[in-house]
């Protein structure tokens, strides 16, 4: 009975989270699951996301993420370089690679960045990140998301 009912309230709860989101995870208290009113707790995110900090200098990092690829840029890294970026791609079956294109800033053009599945990659560049676009391939398909502005 507590397993059927835990399945209708994630049911309930992904048709209220809706498209445009992922739900992050789930969980449902033993307790509340046998007294048939099962108290769902959600968090959902916007997929993909985008969120930055600010070093000790007063720079900002940006962090993005698509699906589980993971992208931090940072355009004063403190190492001599103008711009500094790294990617990270988890290993998941059927993945095949995941690239960062990086727009320098004021310019549509700028190198790209790859990391094969389960592994990550970083290099310093010689001028600003302005944008980034992310993308996976999968199965020789590739999907990307973005730009993103720095």
């Amino acid at each position: 009975m507590a397993q059927r009912t835990f399945k209708t309230a994630m049911k309930t709860a992904l048709i209220g989270v809706g498209a445009a989101t992922t739900l992050v995870f789930g969980t449902i208290s033993p307790a509340a699951a046998q007294t048939g009113s099962p108290e769902l707790t959600a968090s959902a995110a916007p997929s993909p996301k985008t969120e930055g900090s600010v070093d000790a200098n007063g720079c900002e990092v940006r962090y993005f993420g698509f699906r589980e690829t993971q992208v931090q840029v940072h355009n004063c890294p403190g190492n001599g370089a103008e711009s500094w970026a790294w990617i990270w791609s988890p290993n998941q079956h059927g993945k095949e690679f995941a690239r960062v294109y990086l727009n320098y800033a004021g310019s549509s053009t700028g190198p790209s960045l790859d990391s094969v599945a389960g592994g990550s990659a970083s290099q310093n560049f010689s001028r600003d990140i302005g944008s980034v676009q992310i993308c996976e391939s999968w199965g020789g398909w590739q999907t990307c998301v973005g730009p993103y502005y720095m």
